[in-house]
């Protein structure tokens, strides 16, 4: 059972990769929409895995969710083909909803 846990979480946390690459995204957000914007829009989101050609991201919320994806989402998209040009897209989820549990309205 504990190894089994241990392996879901291994599977489900992101690659170094990955991180490493929504580290160098994030970076290149900040400078461009300010400290402000940053903080309270980008900053709250994690990554969740970048496989099979497709980034995705968790926000704590489906309204950051849905900010991001109105506000940023073809940026986002641009900044991740320039780090993977195997991204062919980003999908944006509740993080509550990533986890199995139904999102808070």
């Amino acid at each position: 059972m504990v190894a089994e846990t241990a392996q879901k979480i291994q599977e489900s946390a992101p690659s170094a990769a990955a991180q490493a690459a929504w580290t160098r995204v994030l970076g290149h957000l900040k400078g461009e929409v300010g400290d402000t914007a940053f903080r309270s829009w980008l900053r709250p989101m994690a990554i969740q895995r970048a496989a099979d050609g497709q980034a995705v991201l968790a926000a704590p919320t489906r309204f950051l969710r849905d900010w991001v994806v109105t506000h940023y989402a073809d940026r986002l998209l641009t900044l991740w083909r320039s780090e993977d040009p195997r991204v062919t897209s980003v999908a944006i989820v509740v993080a509550e909803e990533a986890a199995g549990k139904p999102a808070a309205v």
